[in-house]
Order: structure tokens, then C-alpha cells, then sequence
């Protein structure tokens, strides 16, 4: 990982090389004093994409996804990995084969008791070709069903975190006929919600009350759609009880005025700009490596996010491969060369921001002799043209999909 931007041979084919700004080692929220209340507002940056957990790939809908669909595994506070919908799991000793023993308490939305049949679905949509997330599970050589509450899956060669990539926000139960259906756009899953209502603005979900584990204290969770800037406006209102999908500092006035809870949850992320490698300039690898050192991760936290770490690399600190940050020189201006090809760089529009971040970027990357626009888009858009490969380059947050380094693998392969 040290040498990723200097593209060795190994990764000459890759897909997307990238500048890594900042390392996220938490978020905040701001929550209402007194007891806890029987509907409670969460704040979303965008509107669910899907409920196809096959299809997910943004954390909108993964967020609302965890309330409506378990998984055979999950993970506690601490990425430690817990039972679910597997009471018990064991693995053979060539590490190939892994054979879970399902709850026999739980059923779904629709009222339907689980089975290994439905896991069996669940897993071939997964693997299937509409499939957007097969990259995380095409290991499995094959799924079977012995009886009615064992689920068996055998892999193609041993690999030690597939536990965690069980546990992680795609692998998701749905009962057989809807796992089998082309489409949907009505989720049953065995979670502790159930969908009600999803709207431009807003995604209300109510409380299971056959949920497996003791219902929810809440009758319902409504995901409040809205930007950055409009989720700070209502939370200040007392209209939201929850801001932490939006990258805050904790200095903003809904911290500052007395009437928000500053608290913190882990979240292995950072923050990047992606370059896409088979598109001009940056097939480059001269150009690539000139972009990279116009920017600093250094500059860039104590511009828009004091507090956060700077990254080195894409691997968050917690890690293995993390690499510690160091104040590497910038291009002395005397070697500034000029860049003929104009780059576009997608930005959300949902970021509060986006308008600084855009005037900042393209501001550092003029001086360093490239004609960069940066434009914001909303949410939909980008992760449209981050899925197509169609982008020249974008700025996101890169989110593991399980507390792995392993999980970076298939993101930058060609």
C-alpha cells in the first residue's frame, strides 16, 4: 500500500488510483435530552437508492438496510464478530466450509418462519448477475440447504475474514420468493423495523413487533432526506435527534448551543479524491503522481475538518496497513508544468461544503498548472458514474465493508 501512488507494475492495470485526504475515525451526533422517544429522526443525505442489499452500494441505503434485513453474523461495538440469524457457526479445518445453525425463533416481515432455503436465495441474488456486491462473495463455490435450520457454504480456497465479510452490510437474509423475484421495491427482511412509507423526503420505518430479540423501544425510525446545511437547520429546531451520517466537526452550532449531545461512534473510513486510470490525463502516471502532490492531506484537514487524522493511504488507522502520515515536500514551484487536458472531479452537493471544498481544490490544482473543475452533484449522480466507471475523477468517502484491509483488494483491480 505504501507505494500505491506511485503505481509499481503490480498495479499498472489499476482501475482508480486516488489522493487520500482524511482518515475518519468517528462521527457525531446530536441526540435530545429526557427519555427516549417513541419516534426518532435521523438525518440521511440522500434518498434510498434500493432495498435490494444485491445492489447496494451507497450508505444511505446500507443505513436503512440494517433496520429492515439481519445477516448470519454482525458485529459488536467493538468489530468483534457476534451470532445473528446463525445461533452457531463452525468452520472445517481446511478453513473451506462453513456450516451455520439458524435461530428456529425467527421469522419475517410477512409473517413467514426463516429457513436454510431462504439463506440458499439470499445468497445466489448475491452471486447473481444483476448482482452489484458479487465481488465480495465470489469465493463461494457453492450454498446448500441440509434441513430446514442448517446452512452450509463452501469456498473455493480458504480465506480468514469471509466471517467478517458475513457480517458485513450486504449479506443480508430475505425470504426465498422475494430473493428470487427480478425486482423490488418493497423489502421484508427479519429486522427490528419494517418499511411504512419512502419518499422524496423521507423514509419512515415501524417498529416489528414479532421481532427474534426484544422489539425496538421505538414505534417508528423516520430518515429525514436532506443536506448537510438542512439537517443542521432542523436539528437546531429540535426537528432531529441524529446528524452523525453528516461529517461533522463537533464545533458547529448545534454542539455550541447547548441543546446537542456531542457523541461518538466508530466508523472506518477516509475521505478521497479517485482518479480514474483509464481516462486522460490521468492514464498518465507522471500526471497522477504531479495531482497527488498538489494536494495535502494536512492542509486539508486543518481547512475543513480540525481534529480528523490525515490520510497516508486508503487503510484507516486500526488497520493492518495503515501507513502513518508524514509531511511529505510539495512540488517546489519552479517545477510546475502545465496540464493541457481539462478534469472534472465530481463533489456531493450534499455536503455543506461542497462550494469551500470546490473553491479550495481547484484553487491549489490551478497553481500547480492543471485546469480542474470541481462540480457538485447530488449523491445519486455521482455513485451513478462511479459504478458505470464513467467519471474522471470524484470525491467520496471510502468506507470499508468490513473492518478488513483485505476489503481494498477488489476496489482497484482492472
Amino acid at each position: 500500500m505504501r507505494e500505491l501512488f506511485q503505481m509499481p507494475s503490480p498495479f499498472k492495470s489499476l482501475l482508480l488510483a486516488g489522493v487520500a485526504l482524511c482518515t475518519v475515525s468517528s462521527c457525531r451526533n446530536q441526540e435530545r435530552s429526557g427519555s427516549v422517544p417513541q419516534i426518532y429522526y435521523k438525518a440521511i443525505y440522500s434518498k434510498v437508492l434500493t432495498f435490494d442489499p444485491s445492489r447496494m452500494t451507497d450508505t444511505a441505503s446500507l443505513s436503512v438496510a440494517n433496520q429492515i434485513y439481519d445477516g448470519l453474523l454482525e458485529f459488536g461495538p467493538h468489530f468483534d464478530l457476534q451470532p445473528a440469524l446463525a445461533e452457531t457457526w463452525e468452520t472445517s479445518s481446511d478453513g473451506k466450509t462453513l456450516t451455520f445453525q439458524l435461530r428456529k425463533n425467527v421469522r419475517f416481515h410477512d409473517g413467514t418462519p426463516l429457513s436454510s432455503e431462504d439463506c440458499v436465495a439470499s445468497f445466489d441474488r448475491l452471486l447473481g448477475p444483476t448482482s452489484l456486491v458479487a465481488k465480495h462473495y465470489d469465493l463461494i463455490e457453492g450454498v446448500e440447504a441440509r434441513g430446514p435450520h442448517t446452512f452450509v457454504i463452501r469456498l473455493k480456497n480458504k480465506f480468514p475474514p469471509f466471517a467478517a465479510v458475513l457480517a458485513g452490510a450486504t449479506a443480508k437474509i430475505l425470504p426465498k420468493q422475494l430473493a428470487q423475484a427480478k425486482a423490488f421495491s418493497s423489502p421484508v427482511g427479519t429486522g427490528p423495523f419494517k418499511l411504512l412509507l419512502n419518499s422524496e423526503t423521507q423514509i419512515v420505518l415501524g417498529r416489528f413487533d414479532n421481532y427474534w430479540r426484544e422489539p425496538s423501544k421505538l414505534e417508528e425510525l423516520r430518515f429525514i432526506v436532506g443536506t448537510e446545511a438542512e439537517g443542521i437547520a432542523a436539528a437546531l429546531k429540535g426537528e432531529l435527534h441524529d446528524t452523525v451520517s453528516y461529517p461533522l466537526n463537533g464545533d458547529e452550532a448545534i454542539f455550541t448551543s447547548g441543546s446537542g449531545q456531542h457523541l461518538q461512534i466508530p466508523l472506518v473510513a477516509t475521505w478521497v479524491i479517485g482518479l480514474n486510470t483509464r481516462l486522460a490525463p490521468f492514464n498518465r502516471k507522471e500526471v497522477r503522481q504531479r495531482f497527488k502532490a498538489a494536494l495535502s492531506s494536512e492542509d486539508f484537514i486543518k481547512t475543513f475538518y480540525t481534529g480528523q487524522m490525515p490520510a497516508a493511504g486508503y487503510v484507516p488507522p486500526g488497520l493492518s496497513g495503515y501507513i502513518v502520515p508524514t509531511n511529505a515536500p510539495q512540488n517546489p514551484a519552479s517545477k510546475v508544468r502545465k496540464e493541457s487536458t481539462p478534469i472534472t472531479i465530481l463533489i456531493p452537493i450534499e455536503l455543506a461544503k461542497s462550494a469551500a471544498m470546490k473553491m479550495y481544490f481547484e484553487k491549489r490544482l490551478s497553481e500547480a498548472g492543471f485546469k480542474t473543475r470541481f462540480e457538485p452533484v447530488r449523491w445519486n449522480v455521482l455513485e451513478k458514474g462511479f459504478n458505470n466507471k464513467s467519471l474522471q475523477g470524484f470525491l467520496m468517502s471510502m468506507n470499508a465493508d468490513y473492518p478488513e484491509s483485505s476489503f481494498l483488494f477488489r476496489s482497484f483491480e482492472s
